[in-house]
C-alpha cells in the first residue's frame, strides 16, 4: 500500500471514530479491523510530523478505551517494527504509554518491570505547568516515559517497580495548583487510587465593621469583626477600642 502524507487521508479513515467519545466496544471493533490499522501505520510512517503525532494520539486513545483488548495490537502484522520506527522519529513529540504496552517481551523487554500510571487533572492544566511537571517526572530515575492528552487533563506515565506512588504525587503537588487522582495499574493488574488535594490558595473577604463617623475614607474600621469577637469580648474592652479609634479619626 502507498505512504498517505496528508492530513485529509488521515480525516477520511478515522472520521466516523474522532468525533465522539470512544467506548471500550468500538475500540476493541477498531482494533480487530487489521487492514484499517495497517493502513493508519502507513500514514504514520510516510506523513509529515503533525499528521503522525495525530495518528499515534488516536491509537493512544484507542488503546486506553479497549483496556486488555489493547493487546491485540501486538498480533498485528508488522505493529512491532511500525511502532518501534515511529518511537524513533517522533519520541521527543509525543510518549504512547499505552502502545508500548502492548508489544512482546522480545520487542520491549522491560514490559513486565514495568507499571502504568494515569493522573487525571480537576482541571486543564497550563502550559507552564505541563511542562515542568513533564520536566520534573522524566528526571525521576525509573519513569520511562511521559504523555499528556491535547486538552491537558491526562497524563500517561510508564514506570518502573522502583517508582513509589508517593515520588508520582510530590511531583504532582510541586508543579500543578489544582487537585488530581493518580491511577497506578501494576503488572498483576491490581490498582491503586490516590488522591492529590489543590494547591491554590482560597482568598476569602474579610468582614468589617461599620464605623458611622468615618465617611470621608469608608465606613470601616481596621479591625475584623472575627477577631474583635475573638480578641475583646468583653463591653468594656469594646468602649474603650471605639474611643481609642475617635482620638484617630
Amino acid at each position: 500500500m502507498a505512504n498517505v502524507a496528508t492530513m485529509e487521508n488521515f480525516l477520511d479513515v478515522i472520521s466516523d471514530y474522532f468525533d465522539q467519545d470512544i467506548s471500550k466496544e468500538k475500540a476493541l471493533v477498531f482494533i480487530k479491523d487489521i487492514e484499517l490499522i495497517q493502513y493508519i501505520l502507513n500514514i504514520c510512517n510516510g506523513a509529515d510530523s503533525e499528521v503522525a503525532i495525530r495518528c499515534l494520539r488516536f491509537l493512544n486513545e484507542i488503546a486506553e478505551a479497549a483496556g486488555d483488548g489493547r493487546l491485540l495490537l501486538g498480533k498485528i502484522n508488522g505493529f512491532a517494527v511500525a511502532l518501534k520506527e515511529m518511537k524513533n522519529r517522533h519520541s521527543s513529540s509525543i510518549g504512547i504509554c499505552l502502545l508500548c504496552d502492548v508489544l512482546c517481551k522480545r520487542c520491549c523487554p522491560y514490559k513486565k518491570k514495568t507499571r502504568l500510571a494515569k493522573i487525571i487533572f480537576e482541571n486543564p492544566l497550563y502550559d507552564e505547568e505541563e511542562e515542568k511537571l513533564k520536566l520534573e517526572l522524566l528526571h525521576i530515575n525509573g519513569i520511562i516515559s511521559v504523555a499528556f492528552n491535547e486538552a491537558l487533563t491526562v497524563c500517561n506515565i510508564i514506570l518502573r517497580r522502583n517508582v513509589s506512588a508517593e515520588t508520582i504525587k510530590n511531583a504532582i503537588q510541586k508543579n500543578v495548583l489544582c487537585a488530581a487522582d493518580l491511577k497506578i495499574t501494576h503488572s498483576d493488574g491490581e490498582l491503586e487510587f490516590f488522591a492529590i488535594k489543590s494547591n491554590e490558595i482560597e482568598f476569602s473577604t474579610p468582614k468589617y465593621l461599620e464605623s458611622p463617623e468615618r465617611t470621608e475614607a469608608g465606613p470601616y474600621a481596621v479591625i475584623s469583626k472575627d477577631c474583635l469577637n475573638k480578641n475583646h469580648n468583653s463591653e468594656g474592652l469594646l468602649t474603650g477600642f471605639f474611643s481609642f479609634c475617635r482620638t484617630l479619626w
